[in-house]
């Protein structure tokens, strides 16, 4: 059964009197909230507790979040003591979703949507899948929690009249999350740790990483553009006034007499600038 909220309710649906319905389908196993607002499903959860061991097969679903909101409800996962399938998404993990994951005996399948990484440590997590202190039926875990995308890549002829950030936004670029307890290096090793361990993974680290990769070569590119028509460095200042690149020895440069560096990479059809 699927339960979703609209964009534009003004209240949320996650109620005690949403029980109501499912207490007439006594042969449900399977549910799907999904919230792409405010995802809070912490009432609704709780007041379905006296059926929590039919149900097989949870997912609790929602968009990137602009806020790291307080409405986790991962500690209500034990009470589905039967749960084969779980799939979480951003805002409904605290950093305990280990701990109670341990109190889900026949879990198979675990997933994990875009930024439901954001509050966890990864050693924490990675104990979960390995070691004495493995999950005794894990078997399967999707981790699409980085996100990312790769927009257009400027012409080195072009004039940037847009700000670096808002063009790279409006032109489809986005960089991947990796929270400080989930690094890049993190995204990685929990792919090895997958392998070592006999565990099928699905996921985006190894993704994320060249788009974070082409979103930083993107977003020096279009700063050394920007400076060179403005013919001001302020694009390639930190808020200190140190270099924000470090390939870009900004006390070297005259911004008036500014001179573009190319360097091709054709197997990619993009290009590196630099100033001199």
């Amino acid at each position: 059964m699927e339960f979703k909220a609209l964009e534009d309710n003004t209240e949320s649906v996650w109620t005690s009197s949403l029980a109501t319905i499912i207490a007439y389908c006594p042969n449900i196993t399977s549910l799907r909230l999904f919230d792409p607002v405010y995802p809070d499903y912490r009432v609704f959860l709780s007041s379905i507790s006296h059926i929590a061991f039919r149900i097989t097969s949870l997912e609790l679903v929602s968009l990137r979040l602009l806020d790291d909101w307080d409405i986790a409800c991962d500690h209500l996962l034990p009470q589905f003591s039967n749960l084969i399938d779980l799939s979480l998404g951003d805002g409904t993990v605290s950093p305990s979703l280990p701990s109670y994951l341990r109190h889900l005996a026949h879990l198979r399948s675990l997933r994990m949507g875009l930024d439901a990484h954001y509050n966890l440590e990864a050693s924490d997590f990675f104990a979960l899948l390995q070691g004495p202190t493995r999950h005794p039926s894990l078997q399967q875990l999707a981790f699409h929690c980085f996100g990312g995308s790769i927009g257009r890549r400027v012409q080195v002829n072009e004039i940037l009249f847009q700000a670096v950030e808002e063009g790279m936004v409006e032109e489809g670029w986005e960089r991947p999350r990796f929270p400080s307890g989930f690094s890049a290096d993190d995204a990685l090793t929990l792919q090895s740790i997958c392998e070592e361990n006999e565990i099928e993974y699905e996921g985006d680290a190894a993704a994320a990483l060249q788009i974070q990769q082409d979103f930083n070569l993107e977003d020096g590119n279009r700063s050394v553009l920007r400076c060179l028509h403005l013919e001001f460095l302020d694009d390639l200042t930190s808020s200190d006034g140190s270099a924000y690149f470090a390939h870009i020895p900004i006390d070297n440069l005259d911004s008036e007499n500014l001179k573009l560096v190319k360097t091709d990479l054709p197997e990619k059809n993009w290009f590196r600038l630099s100033l001199e």
